[in-house]
């Protein structure tokens, strides 16, 4: 739950951030041969849940505390399924 100003910025980021991985585990090469194709299934539902939880996060938030839609206002990605 974010109870602040300064939570809020920081999980804006932390989502940016996990967009950014989550963008990176759907492009071909993360398919590494050495890797376990069930782990990096693993990986991106871990970084989905993480995702969807941060959005249901801050949109309780801005509603809560009448911030300027930073975030509600901006769709998720096509290729995210939360």
């Amino acid at each position: 739950m974010i109870i602040n100003n300064q939570q809020y910025r920081v999980s804006l980021l932390q989502l940016s951030r996990l967009m950014a991985r989550y963008a990176n585990l759907l492009e071909p090469q993360a398919e590494d041969v050495s890797v376990d194709p069930r782990l990096i299934q693993a990986e991106r539902e871990g970084v989905q849940s993480r995702i969807a939880t941060l959005v249901s996060e801050l949109r309780e938030y801005e509603q809560r505390t009448g911030t300027p839609h930073l975030f509600a206002e901006k769709p998720l990605p096509a290729s995210f399924q939360p």
